[in-house]
């Protein structure tokens, strides 16, 4: 007799990456099956994957297929990590693919179409990857939020802002960001910082930054070339006193991530990441708007259990 622990609980985002159809969710679920996995979804067309991903957890759920974009995965992994009554060893996270820059999935080698990565779901196997912990200013003073990805400041978040606000967002997808991208690179100034990576203290004029656990965000840019998932380490990247013109120049290498070899650019890794700004700058984590600096980033080590296909790692 199955359990709901034995259960997949199915968060569905409608929104993510626009308007989806029924048949589109229909033709995953055709998939889980075929392959007789057991899966609990209860149709509620609204975008609160955090507030569903709690009630599950209530009603005795450990097991979620995620069927959304890089937003919905964080609203579900923040209802996992901010809760107490439940160890998150128990957790377990299948995702499927339904956004418009499915970033996360680049680095964990999960198949964009969302008919073949439901297939992993019985063919693939567990991977535990860390998890990234960011304290910063909010509404209620110092909040925190947790990240699988990749958590950015200054002109990342700037730009995702101003995605999030553009009423083409929906319609144009992925393609959305990297046209705000340079919409706003004139409007958006360097910033004075001091970024502290465990004992290493780097002051200088800052346009933007990245703390992650995977490589790439807005839609396709390797953003963090030397994450390493599960290696218990945060990856930093710090685009310091370059200009615009040569952020121009630079945006061809980001899909490769050879865009590090510019001198303007430093990257590191550490354990804690510290990061002081002067004005205060905006924060990023998956596409989801959080609040302002001063940041201070931990790793929680082999926090999350995740199903990737059996030939990676």
């Amino acid at each position: 007799m199955h359990t709901k622990r034995d259960s997949f609980y199915v968060i569905f985002n409608p929104r993510s990456g626009g308007v989806k159809s029924p048949s589109d969710r229909e033709g995953v679920f055709d998939v889980f099956r075929k392959q007789q996995v057991d899966f609990t979804f209860e149709e509620q067309d609204d975008t609160d994957a955090f507030g569903k991903t709690r009630r599950a957890i209530e009603k005795g759920f450990r097991k979620f297929i995620v069927m959304g974009g890089d937003g919905t995965l964080n609203q579900t992994v923040n209802a996992l990590f901010q809760q107490s009554e439940v160890h998150t060893e128990e957790f377990t996270i299948c995702m499927i693919p339904f956004g418009s820059g499915n970033d996360w999935i680049r680095t964990l080698g999960i198949p964009r179409k969302p008919t073949e990565a439901a297939d992993i779901i019985s063919t693939g196997k567990i991977f535990t990857q860390d998890i990234g912990k960011v304290e910063y200013s909010g509404k209620q003073g110092r909040e925190s939020v947790y990240f699988a990805n990749i958590a950015g400041f200054a002109y990342d978040a700037f730009v995702n802002r101003k995605t999030l606000e553009d009423p083409l967002k929906k319609w144009l997808g992925g393609l959305s960001y990297q046209l705000t991208m340079f919409k706003c690179l004139l409007s958006f100034q360097h910033v004075q910082a001091k970024i502290t990576v465990d004992d290493t203290v780097i002051e200088t004029p800052l346009f933007s930054g990245c703390v992650a656990k995977c490589k790439y965000n807005g839609n396709g840019m390797m953003q963090a070339p030397h994450a390493i998932p599960d290696d218990g380490l945060l990856a930093v990247t710090l685009i310091k006193d370059i200009s615009k013109p040569g952020i121009v120049l630079e945006t061809k290498n980001l899909g490769k991530g050879t865009f590090t070899k510019n001198k303007h650019i430093q990257i590191l890794k550490g354990k804690r990441v510290s990061v002081e700004t002067t004005p205060e700058i905006e924060l990023e984590c998956e596409g989801e708007q959080y609040g302002k600096s001063p940041f201070v980033f931990e790793v929680l080590p082999k926090a999350l259990k995740v199903i990737v296909p059996s030939g990676i790692g």
